[in-house]
């Protein structure tokens, strides 16, 4: 079992529907890539949320479900409600303790490449920074969207709003699919890699722009 635990892009807010959001279309590729096994990925997201409220229901939405993996996107509504940065890493530093001593593993998420975030340069970056940090003291992924989406804009040259919907913030279907995929194609990398023996890297799972 793999929880999606997060806020609303883990919900799916910005989706034309249940389907399109990245958990359900993660669970459908590992489906297809795993035909005989029992692929079950939890969407535990609820939008609005950041790190004080994901970790009054961390045990119950997450731990007591005893996932394989925990994918935990978090950090973005922290910026945009002006959170203290250092006091919401040592909230998800203690989760992420939690969910490992559990015995799950855990991905991060950081924030996403859109205009009301990058609005906010100083406290983003800081914040990006900061989950990146946790990941490598607790050696687990770390999935770098807002890099991964800032490549899309910058290198590849697509338009924000081809990946971002009208508000300014969340992904649309198009930006949920790749993110999707991206993710989904270094879990199965990572399950290639440990089938064969291979020594993992500290940071198990990298990611690529598409």
């Amino acid at each position: 079992m793999i929880v999606a635990f997060g806020s609303s892009s883990t919900q799916g807010y910005g989706s034309s529907g249940p389907e399109y959001t990245y958990p359900n279309r993660l669970a459908a590729q590992l489906r297809r890539q795993y035909p005989m096994a029992d692929i079950t990925v939890v969407n535990a997201g609820i939008g609005g949320e950041d790190a004080p409220e994901m970790m009054k229901r961390l045990q119950t939405a997450v731990i007591d479900r005893h996932p394989d993996l925990v994918i935990w996107q978090v950090g973005t509504n922290a910026v945009l409600r002006n959170l203290d940065p250092t006091e919401t890493a040592k909230m998800v530093d203690d989760g992420v303790a939690k969910i490992q001593t559990a015995g799950s593993d855990v991905v991060l998420v950081d924030l996403q490449y859109s205009p009301r975030v990058i609005e906010r340069p100083e406290r983003a970056n800081t914040m990006i920074k900061l989950l990146s940090h946790i990941a490598e003291l607790h050696h687990v992924g770390i999935f770098p969207r807002f890099e991964v989406m800032r490549d899309w804009h910058e290198r590849q040259s697509i338009p924000i709003n081809d990946f971002v919907i009208s508000d300014g913030l969340h992904m649309n279907d198009w930006g949920y699919a790749c993110f999707a995929q991206l993710l989904g194609d270094d879990i199965i990398l990572s399950v290639g890699q440990v089938k064969l023996g291979v020594n993992l890297p500290t940071n198990v799972l990298t990611y690529r722009p598409m």
